[in-house]
C-alpha cells in the first residue's frame, strides 16, 4: 500500500470570499444497507418542547472546542502533546494543526457569560469529545509540512473516556448541566466510518506495528516534517503479528500487514487513508488489542467489558462492529444526556448502522431523562436528534431520511452564501419553506461557512440575516458573527482540503461589534419565533429590500412574524401586511424596537443602519416611536408617542438626557449641519422589561453651495489575463446598475492600468463578473459597500479576493462632525469661561461650514485644529452637594449627568454615577464626622471639573450649596458659578420605619393594609424601598389572596428581587400589572405553618419619583385550618370577600373545633353555571380553588352543577390543569375562561 495513505489528502489551496454552490435544491445521494436488524421506526421531532424549543427551528452553533476559549490550561499539553522530550513546551512551530487549549470549561464559561443566549443560540454543537489518537501525523505532502494532531475530534483512539486535552468527565457533566440550564441542546460531533491514523507516538505508546528505533529523534521536534522521513521508521508490510495488536483486522480495513486494502465503493473504501470501520459486516468480534492494552494499564478492562456486554443483553444486539461503536456512543447520551449527534462522513456509512445507532440513542436519552428527573432538561420531551454530513446533500429527501433515522441533513447548497444573496433570497426561502416546512418529517440544516469548506466573510450582515432567517435548521460557524478572520499566514486549504486556515482560534479580543449585535439581534428574533424556521413563507411588497411573512400553526401553536433585509440603510421602508394583520394593528420592529400601527394594508419602520426589519406583535415591553418627515429643511417639530409606559429618557444625537411623554413634541435640527442624520433614542422600562428605540431624520439642503457629497462607488476589476471583464451589478433584490445580464463590458482604466466603472449607488450593492453571455462567470460577490478591488486569480472567475477602499473623510466633514458633538452639548453642564471659548469658536465653525465646497481647505485644517483645542479646555461644573450629615455615611449632591463624581473623606476616594438625567448622586462613605474634611469632582467623556472642597466643621448640609473650590497646580481656576439644579438631592433614610411614613426629602412611603395594623417598610438611600407584611398564626394557612397597589409613576417594581412575593409558602400564582400585583395561592397537602412570626407579603422596588406615596396590601381571602385524622382538610375564612370574619380568629385550641366539616350543599340555578365559581356563592376566588384540590383528593363530592363549574377549560374532566386555570383567572392572567 502507499506508505502515504495513512495521512489526510492533501487539496488545492483556493481564496474564496463567498462561494456559490448549485442552484438547484436537491442533490441525490444512495447509500447501500448493512445487514444490521433494525426494524423499529424513529421519526422526526416536530413538537415543540416544554421549554418551547423546537428542532424545526434550531440554531446551532458549530464549535472546535480546541479552537473556542480555553478555560483550564492546565490540560493544555495532554498526552505529552506540543513538548519536546524533555517536557518541555515547544515554540516556534508551525502550530496550524496542533492543540491550541480550548476545552469543556471554556465553553461552559461562555455558556454561563450568556454568549450563545445573547446570539439566540439554542444548540451547540462541540467536537467529539472522547479520546483521540495522542500523537501526530505529518499534516501535507509538502516538505517541510506540519505536525497535525486531531485537535478537530476526527481521529477516535477510545471512544469511552474524554480526551484530556478538552476536559474531564466531571467537566464533561458541567457543560451539558450548564447548556441544558440555558435552555441550550448539546449535540456531539461523532464519527463512525473509521478510527484515528497510527501515529508514530500512539504505535509506540500501545505497542502496535513496527517502529524502528531513533524514531524520537524526529518525531518530538516538530520542525522540518515530512512524510518521507515520519514513514521511514513505519513498517507497514511485514509482521502482521505486531499489527494485529492495533484494532484488528476483523475490525478495520486498512492495507497494512495482516489487515484488507480499502474497498472502491464510498462505504468500503479508506478515506483519505483513514482505517475504515466494517460497520457492515454481520459477524461478531471481540474487543480490539489496543482497547485491551490500554484499558488494563488503566485499570478499566473489567468495568468497561462489563459495561459493553450488558448493553448486548440489555438489547438484544449482536457483538458487531456497528453494535460495538452503537454502544459505546449511545453511553455519552445515557450518563450525560447528550441530546443529540451530527454524523461526520455519512455516505460512508450504510443507512442501517446509522440507523441502529439513532435507536440506541432515542432509547438512552429516554433512560437519562427517567434516571435523572431533577437534572435540567429532563423534561423535555422532544427524541433524540441527528444530523448527517453527506459531501454536496442539498435539500432533499432520500434514505437518509426513510433508512437511515436522520432528522436532518446538513444543507450545503447555502455554502458561501451565494443562495442567500441579495439578488437569490427571495427564491431560495420559497424553495425551502416549501419543501421543508411541508413535511414534519423532513429538515436540513443550512450554512454559510464550515471547518472544511469555506468562511462567507464580505458582507457579513446581509449573509447573516439571510442564514438566520432561512427556513428550515441552520447553523452558525463560530466567529461568523463576530466576522474572525482565516489563520494568517496559511494558504486557504478549505472546500474539501485539510481545512485548517478555516479554523483560527476565536478572535475574542478582535470581535467586529457590528457584525456581532446584527446577528444577535436577528438569531434572538430567530429564537423568539418558532415561525421563522418551522412556518411558511409569502414573498411580500416593500418599498426597499425584500420583505417576507413567516406563519406557523401547528400542535397548538401559532406564530407569525415579517422580515424585511437588504433594504437600502436608514430609509423609511413601507411593507404591505394587510394579508397577516389588520387595520390598527399595533407592531413593533425587534430590531430597534421602534413601534408603528398598520393603516391601509400597510406598515412602515425605518430600516436603520443596517437595512433590516423584524416585525412582531408587541410583548408587553414599551412602545415607543417619533413622528415627523423622514427629510426636513431648517427645523421641524417631531412627536413623541408612548404606549405601555408613563414616559421615556430621550436623548438627541447623544446628548444629554431628558424625560418625554407621550405626545411631546420636540424641536431637531438644531444640532445638525445640512445634509447630515440627526439619531432621537428613546429609552423606557417597566415591569415586563426595558425597550430602546432610535428614529432617524435627515436635515436637506437648503440652497448655497453644500460640501460635496459622494453619489458613485468605484469598482476596479484586476483580471488574471488583463482582460476587459463584464459586470453586472444591482442593489437591493433586484435594482440592476448595469444594465441586464451580462451587464456592462468595462473600457475605463484607472492610471495603474486596471479597468474600472462608476456605479451609480453609495449603498451596499453586489456584482457578478464574467467574460460575457455564455462564458466563465464568478458566484455572486454580494454586500460590497463603497470603493472596492476585486482581483480575480483565474481566468474561470473561480477564484478572487475583494479589497474595500476606505475614503477618507474631507477636512470639511471633519469639521462638521467636531462641530456636531459640540452642537449635541449642554452649555450648562460647563463652567461658563470653558463654555465661552467653545461658543465663540463655532460662531467661525458654522460660518466655514456654511460656504460648503467653497470653504478654503487650510482655513478648514486650521479650524479644526482651533475647535480640538478649545473642547479640550473645557471644564465641567463642580458637583454641589446638597446632604451631608455628622454621623452619617452618604453624601448626596447633584454633578453633570451620567458623569463619574467622586468624593474623598480625609483623603479616601469613594466614587458613583450621577444620574443620567436629573444628575442627581448619592455615595456611600466613611461616617461623617466634625473633623471630616470633604473634597469632590466629576468627570464624563475626558472632561473633568475643578476639586471642590468642604470641611464638616462647618455644619452639616441639607440643602444644596455651593462648593468651595481647590486651586489646582496645572492652571488657574475660574471663578466658581456653580448654581444648584432643579433636580435636587435624596437625603437618604438609612432606619426602617414601622406603621408611619418614612423621613426623606424625595419620597414619604407609607404602607396600609385592609388587615394587617402594620408593615415593615425600610428605604435604603432613597433608591431601593422593601415593603413587607408579616403574619403569625396558631393555625396553618390554607389559602389566600390579594392585591398589591403602588404608583407606578414613584415607584418601580423589582421583579428580580421579588421574585418569591410570598416566600414562605408554595403553589403561588402572581400576574404583575403595572401599579398592582395580584396574586393567591392555595395547597391542602402542605398547610403553611405561620406559628412564629413570618413574612406574609413581601416587595422590592426602586423609587424613580419624589413626594409622597401609598402602598396598599388588599387582603381579600385568608383561610386557616387543619387536617383531621381522616386525612380531611378542615378550614374556615379570617378573610373573605375583602371583609374580616368575625367569629374566627387565630388562637390556640381552634384545631379541635368541628366547622365546615361535612360537604356544603351549594345551590345552582338550573340554567346558570358560572365557570370556577364551585362554592356556588356568585364570586371566583381562591376558595374555588381549595374546593376543587379537594374534589381531586377524594375529600368532597360535587354535585354535576358542580362539576360543570369546575371543568374550567372544558376538556370534559375535572384535573389539576382547572387548579392551575382558576388560580390565574384569580390574578388576572386573563379576563375570561
Amino acid at each position: 500500500m502507499n506508505k502515504h495513505g495513512m495521512l489526510k489528502a492533501t487539496s488545492v489551496a483556493i481564496a474564496l470570499c463567498t462561494v456559490m454552490s448549485s442552484t438547484t435544491f436537491a442533490f441525490s445521494t444512495v447509500a447501500s444497507a448493512a445487514t444490521v436488524d433494525t426494524t423499529e421506526k424513529v421519526s422526526a421531532s416536530t413538537t415543540k418542547s416544554k421549554d418551547n424549543f423546537s428542532w424545526d427551528n434550531a440554531s446551532v452553533y458549530f464549535l472546535l472546542t480546541d479552537r473556542f476559549r480555553n478555560g483550564n490550561t492546565s490540560n493544555d499539553h495532554s498526552y505529552n502533546r506540543g513538548l519536546d522530550q524533555s517536557g518541555k513546551v515547544l515554540s516556534n512551530i508551525d502550530d496550524r494543526a496542533t492543540f491550541h487549549g480550548g476545552d469543556f470549561a471554556g465553553v461552559t464559561q461562555s455558556i454561563e457569560d450568556g454568549y450563545f443566549n445573547n446570539l439566540g443560540v439554542n444548540a451547540i454543537w462541540i467536537s467529539a469529545p472522547y479520546e483521540q489518537t495522542h500523537g501526530y501525523v505529518v499534516g501535507s505532502d509538502g516538505n517541510p509540512s506540519y505536525a497535525h494532531y486531531s485537535y478537530h475530534g476526527y481521529y477516535v483512539l477510545d471512544y469511552t473516556q474524554t480526551d484530556a486535552n478538552f476536559g474531564t468527565a466531571e467537566e464533561f457533566e458541567t457543560l451539558v448541566d450548564t447548556a441544558h440550564e440555558h435552555g441550550i441542546r448539546v449535540i456531539m460531533d461523532i464519527v463512525m466510518n473509521h478510527s484515528g491514523y497510527n501515529s508514530l507516538y500512539d504505535m509506540a505508546e500501545y505497542g502496535y506495528g513496527t517502529v524502528a528505533p531513533g524514531w524520537e529523534d524526529s518525531y518530538y521536534s516538530h520542525k522540518n516534517v515530512n512524510n518521507k522521513t515520519y514513514h521511514s521508521f513505519i513498517d507497514y508490510n511485514t509482521n502482521a503479528e505486531d499489527w494485529a495488536n492495533w484494532w484488528g483486522p476483523d475490525w478495520i480495513r486498512c492495507g497494512v500487514a495482516g489487515y484488507t486494502e480499502g474497498g472502491g465503493s464510498d462505504l468500503t473504501r479508506s478515506l483519505a487513508g483513514l482505517p475504515d470501520f466494517k460497520t457492515e459486516q454481520a459477524s461478531k468480534v471481540g474487543l480490539p488489542k489496543i482497547l485491551q492494552t490500554k484499558w488494563s494499564r488503566e485499570g478499566r478492562l473489567d468495568s468497561e467489558t462489563a459495561k459493553i456486554n450488558n448493553f448486548f443483553t440489555k438489547t438484544g444486539r449482536n457483538a458487531t462492529v456497528s453494535n460495538y461503536l452503537a454502544g459505546w456512543l449511545s453511553e455519552w447520551v445515557r450518563e450525560y444526556g447528550v441530546d443529540g449527534f451530527r454524523c461526520d462522513t455519512a455516505k460512508h456509512v450504510e443507512f442501517a448502522s446509522w440507523k441502529n445507532l439513532k435507536n440506541a440513542c432515542v432509547d438512552a436519552l429516554k433512560e437519562w431523562r427517567a434516571n435523572n428527573p431533577d437534572k435540567p432538561g429532563a423534561d423535555w420531551d422532544e427524541d433524540f436528534w441527528m444530523t448527517g454530513e453527506c459531501w454536496d446533500h442539498g435539500v432533499n429527501k432520500d434514505g437518509y431520511y426513510t433508512q437511515g433515522g436522520f432528522d436532518s441533513m446538513i444543507n450545503f447548497s447555502t455554502q458561501g452564501g451565494g443562495l442567500l444573496s441579495a439578488g437569490r433570497v427571495k427564491g431560495t426561502y420559497d424553495g425551502f419553506a416549501k419543501a421543508i416546512n411541508n413535511d414534519d418529517s423532513f429538515n436540513v440544516l443550512s450554512y454559510v461557512s464550515s471547518h472544511d469548506s469555506v468562511l462567507a466573510r464580505g458582507d457579513l450582515i446581509g449573509t447573516g440575516s439571510g442564514l438566520l432567517l432561512c427556513p428550515g435548521g441552520i447553523q452558525i460557524f463560530y466567529g461568523d458573527e463576530t466576522n474572525r478572520p482565516m489563520v494568517a499566514g496559511v494558504p486557504n486549504d478549505g472546500n474539501g482540503g485539510a481545512g485548517h486556515s478555516l479554523r483560527s482560534d476565536m478572535n475574542w479580543d478582535s470581535m467586529d461589534t457590528n457584525v456581532l449585535e446584527h446577528w444577535q439581534k436577528v438569531g434572538t428574533f430567530r429564537n423568539n419565533h418558532i415561525s421563522v424556521g418551522a412556518g411558511s413563507n409569502t414573498s411580500l411588497t416593500s418599498t426597499s429590500g425584500y420583505a417576507f411573512a413567516r406563519d406557523y400553526d401547528k400542535n397548538g401553536i401559532t406564530d407569525k412574524v415579517i422580515g424585511c433585509i437588504y433594504a437600502n440603510a436608514n430609509t423609511d421602508v413601507t411593507i404591505s401586511v394587510g394579508d397577516t394583520w389588520s387595520d390598527g394593528q399595533y407592531l413593533v420592529n425587534a430590531y430597534d424596537q421602534s413601534s408603528a400601527v398598520v393603516s391601509n394594508g400597510k406598515v412602515t419602520f425605518n430600516s436603520g443602519k443596517n437595512g433590516t426589519i423584524l416585525v412582531e406583535e408587541p410583548d408587553g415591553r414599551p412602545l415607543m416611536s417619533v413622528k415627523g418627515d423622514a427629510e426636513f429643511t431648517g427645523t421641524q417639530t417631531v412627536t413623541v408617542s408612548l404606549d405601555k409606559c408613563e414616559q421615556a429618557k430621550c436623548s438627541v444625537d447623544g446628548g444629554n438626557k431628558f424625560i418625554v411623554k407621550d405626545g411631546d413634541t420636540i424641536t431637531i435640527g438644531n444640532t445638525a449641519y445640512d445634509g447630515d442624520t440627526i439619531t432621537i433614542t428613546l429609552e423606557a422600562e417597566n415591569e415586563i422589561g426595558s425597550s430602546e428605540s432610535k428614529a432617524t431624520f435627515k436635515k436637506k439642503a437648503q440652497g448655497g453651495t453644500t460640501a460635496p457629497v459622494k453619489t458613485t462607488s468605484r469598482l476596479v476589476v484586476k483580471t488574471a489575463d488583463g482582460s476587459a471583464p463584464y459586470v453586472y451589478a444591482w442593489t437591493g433584490a433586484s435594482n440592476t446598475l448595469l444594465g441586464a445580464w451580462p451587464g456592462t463590458q468595462l473600457t475605463s482604466k484607472d492610471d495603474n492600468g486596471n479597468y474600472y466603472v462608476d456605479l451609480n449607488t453609495t449603498e451596499a450593492y453586489n456584482v457578478v463578473l464574467n467574460t460575457g453571455k455564455g462564458g466563465a462567470q464568478s458566484s455572486d460577490i454580494s454586500g460590497i459597500t463603497g470603493d472596492a478591488i476585486i482581483t480575480v486569480k483565474n481566468t474561470a472567475f473561480s477564484s478572487y479576493d475583494l479589497e474595500i477602499v476606505e475614503t477618507p473623510a474631507s477636512p470639511l466633514e471633519q469639521l462638521k462632525k467636531e462641530g456636531r458633538e459640540v452642537k449635541a452639548m449642554t452649555s450648562s453642564d460647563y463652567t461658563a469661561s470653558s463654555w465661552t471659548t467653545v461658543e465663540s469658536v463655532m460662531k467661525s465653525v458654522d460660518a466655514l461650514v456654511a460656504q460648503g465646497s467653497d470653504a478654503d481647505d487650510d482655513q478648514v485644517t486650521a479650524m479644526i485644529t482651533t475647535l480640538q483645542n478649545a473642547k479640550a479646555k473645557l471644564q465641567l461644573n463642580v458637583p454641589a452637594l446638597g446632604y451631608a450629615v455628622k454621623g452619617k455615611n452618604t453624601v448626596s449632591g447633584a454633578a453633570a449627568p451620567a458623569s463619574k463624581v467622586t468624593v474623598t473623606v480625609n483623603g479616601t476616594a469613594y466614587t458613583t454615577q450621577a444620574d443620567d438625567v436629573t444628575g442627581v448622586f448619592t455615595v456611600t462613605t466613611a461616617t461623617l464626622n466634625a473633623s471630616s474634611k470633604l473634597t469632590f469632582k466629576a468627570e464624563r467623556n475626558s472632561v473633568s471639573s475643578a476639586i471642590g472642597s468642604y470641611n464638616m466643621s462647618k455644619g452639616d448640609i441639607t440643602s444644596p450649596v455651593i462648593p468651595t473650590v481647590q486651586p489646582t497646580t496645572a492652571k488657574p481656576t475660574q471663578p466658581t458659578t456653580v448654581q444648584p439644579t432643579t433636580a435636587k438631592p435624596t437625603q437618604p433614610t438609612t432606619q426602617p420605619t414601622t406603621a408611619k411614613p418614612t423621613q426623606s426629602k424625595n419620597l414619604n412611603v407609607t404602607a396600609t393594609s385592609n388587615y394587617f395594623p402594620s408593615a415593615k417598610v425600610t428605604l435604603v438611600n432613597n433608591k431601593e424601598l422593601c415593603v413587607e407584611y408579616e403574619l403569625q398564626s396558631s393555625m396553618k394557612l390554607v389559602n389566600a389572596e390579594w392585591a398589591l397597589n403602588y404608583d407606578s409613576s414613584k415607584l418601580k417594581l423589582d421583579v428580580a428581587r421579588s421574585k418569591d412575593f410570598m416566600p414562605n409558602v408554595s403553589n403561588e400564582v402572581t400576574n404583575i400589572k403595572t401599579g398592582r400585583i395580584l396574586s393567591n395561592f392555595t395547597d391542602i397537602t402542605d398547610l403553611k405553618d405561620f406559628t412564629n412570626k413570618k413574612t406574609f407579603v413581601r416587595a422590592y422596588f426602586n423609587v424613580i419619583g419624589t413626594g409622597s406615596t401609598t402602598v396598599d396590601l388588599n387582603l381579600k381571602t385568608l383561610c386557616v385550618g387543619f387536617i383531621d385524622n381522616d386525612l380531611k382538610v378542615n378550614f374556615a375564612a379570617v378573610v373573605r370577600n375583602s371583609v374580616i370574619q368575625s367569629g374566627v380568629t387565630s388562637v390556640a385550641g381552634y384545631e379541635k373545633l368541628a366547622i365546615n366539616k361535612n360537604t356544603k350543599a351549594y345551590l345552582y340555578s338550573d340554567d346558570d353555571v358560572m365557570l370556577g365559581d364551585v362554592t356556588g356563592d356568585g364570586q371566583i376566588d381562591v376558595n374555588d380553588v381549595t374546593a376543587i384540590q379537594l374534589y381531586l383528593a377524594r375529600s368532597q363530592s360535587f354535585t354535576d352543577k358542580q362539576k360543570e363549574a369546575a371543568d374550567v377549560n372544558k376538556d370534559g374532566k375535572i384535573s389539576v390543569l382547572d387548579v392551575t386555570r382558576v388560580q390565574q383567572y384569580i390574578a388576572r392572567s386573563f379576563d375570561e375562561f
